[in-house]
């Protein structure tokens, strides 16, 4: 028989704390978390993602309002060096 678990279920499984309410942060070395989404609804937390794609010069940019500080997650064409990690890595464990 398949059933959903509940979510108190979920909580006791994975020994994981799901929040009512959240809000997502980025947060540059021990400064305070800067606030960049939270849920949209009372009644769910929601989840927060975002995707990338393969096309060059795409980026993700956060700025910390307090410092100025930015944080960038880019995308960039593969140097050999990623390449030859890439292929040294066993990933065997993972099947």
């Amino acid at each position: 028989m398949n059933r959903k678990i509940t979510v108190q279920e979920k909580e006791e499984i994975l020994q994981e704390k799901m929040l009512d309410q959240a809000e997502w942060c980025f947060q540059f070395d021990e400064n305070d978390p800067v606030v960049f989404a939270w849920s949209t609804k009372d009644s769910e937390p929601g989840d927060f993602s975002f995707l990338i794609p393969a096309v060059e010069g795409t980026a993700a940019v956060f700025k910390c309002p307090q410092t100025g500080k930015t944080f960038k997650i880019l995308v960039r064409p593969m140097s050999s060096e990623t390449k030859h990690r890439r292929d040294s890595v066993d990933l065997s464990d993972l099947k």
